[in-house]
């Protein structure tokens, strides 16, 4: 199974979609599986980039308060 990028989609949208078909049909279609462990993924990076970018961004402050005393 290749993971496709998606239109981003909030994850708990994709989980209760998910728990609406197993209710329905007490069947998980594959496709709905593959979407909500690519948006986990997808959120899991930019939550990452963004945690970086914010330590990337602090460093550099304090850097730049060392270097005025």
């Amino acid at each position: 199974l290749r993971l496709r990028q998606l239109k981003k989609k909030p994850t708990e949208d994709t989980s209760k979609e998910l728990n609406n078909s197993l209710m329905e049909n007490h069947t998980i279609d594959t496709n709905m599986i593959v979407d909500l462990l690519t948006t986990l993924y997808n959120d899991s990076k930019v939550a990452e980039s963004s945690f970086i970018s914010n330590n990337v961004n602090e460093f550099q402050l304090v850097m730049s308060k060392k270097k005025h005393k």
